[in-house]
């Protein structure tokens, strides 16, 4: 049974995910300035950016509580 109890491998550190929103929530108008992608366009790529983003974050959080509550049973 995997607690949870460390870094798994493979999942990205808080403020990696950060600097990566960053990233991205800068290169949306970039990009649509510049003509790379329309302004709808650049809505959904910012969608995607934080639906991978939330869902590594989803990933990194255990899934049980490392220290029980005085009074609840397993």
């Amino acid at each position: 049974m995997n607690t949870h109890r460390g870094t798994p491998r493979g999942t990205v550190p808080a403020p990696v995910r950060r600097w990566l929103y960053g990233i991205a929530a800068a290169a949306a108008p970039l990009a649509t300035v510049y003509g790379l992608v329309t302004d709808q366009q650049a809505v959904l790529w910012l969608n995607l950016a934080g639906a991978v983003l939330f869902t590594m974050a989803v990933g990194n959080t255990p899934a049980r509580r490392a220290e029980q509550v005085p009074g609840e049973h397993e």
